[in-house]
C-alpha cells in the first residue's frame, strides 16, 4: 500500500462527489 494514496486520491475524489 501506498502511504499518500488516501491523501490525494480521497481527496480529490471527495471533492469531485462533494462538488
Amino acid at each position: 500500500m501506498e502511504r499518500g494514496w488516501c491523501a490525494r486520491r480521497c481527496q480529490l475524489q471527495l471533492r469531485l462527489y462533494q462538488a
